[in-house]
């Protein structure tokens, strides 16, 4: 999953009509919210490791 190039590709692309540009903001919108989410998680698991290890 990448979300960079999913969301340049509706920034790039204006030859859809406006109803399926605001389609693909909100499915790139939901990809960047879950992309965040991966990466908080990461971090957050990450972070637990290293305490976990400490101990």
């Amino acid at each position: 999953m990448d979300c960079h190039s999913n969301m340049e590709g509706w920034l790039k692309d204006s030859s859809h009509s406006i109803w399926e540009n605001e389609n693909d903001m909100v499915r790139s919108l939901v990809l960047l919210l879950k992309c965040l989410k991966i990466m908080e998680n990461a971090i957050f698991l990450s972070k637990e490791n290293q305490t976990f290890e400490s101990n």
